[in-house]
């Protein structure tokens, strides 16, 4: 019996090293960019060191978004800042607004994950904050 329970854990290391060893391997193929995976409030005091509060302009903002690729935007909104909604309510800010999903990534068995940004202008096209969020798909 001993026996036995030795040859099915040996066979068990076996197996689950070179499974361990994909799974490890697949997960990189589905990070494109290693940004993406940071916390929201990294990838937020990233982009602000690209586009400065205060200083940074609509046309500084679509310069670095056309600068990568493979960061997607639907343009400005002209009828009111970023806004989003709680359970408790609306929240708005700024005057006008640019959304860019600067990509997505998904980890293996996980569900696909979009990290969206917005960056949001008072009157005068002058970026007043950030603010940037991950949504996951699921079921």
């Amino acid at each position: 019996m001993k026996k036995i329970i030795k040859i099915l854990i040996v066979l068990l290391t076996i197996i689950s090293i070179p499974a361990i060893i994909f799974y490890f391997e697949l997960s990189k193929q589905h990070i494109p960019n290693p940004l993406l995976i940071e916390s929201s409030e990294h990838i937020r005091k990233t982009l602000l060191g690209l586009t400065p509060i205060g200083t940074s302009t609509t046309d500084d903002v679509f310069a670095v978004i056309n600068k990568h690729e493979e960061w997607g935007t639907n343009g400005i909104q002209y009828e009111y800042g970023y806004q989003d909604h709680f359970p408790d309510g609306y929240y708005r800010k700024g005057e006008k607004s640019i959304r860019a999903k600067i990509g997505e990534y998904k980890k293996p068995f996980d569900y696909a994950t979009a990290v969206i940004v917005h960056w949001m202008f008072d009157i005068d096209s002058r970026l007043i904050d950030i603010h940037v969020r991950k949504d996951t798909n699921g079921l």
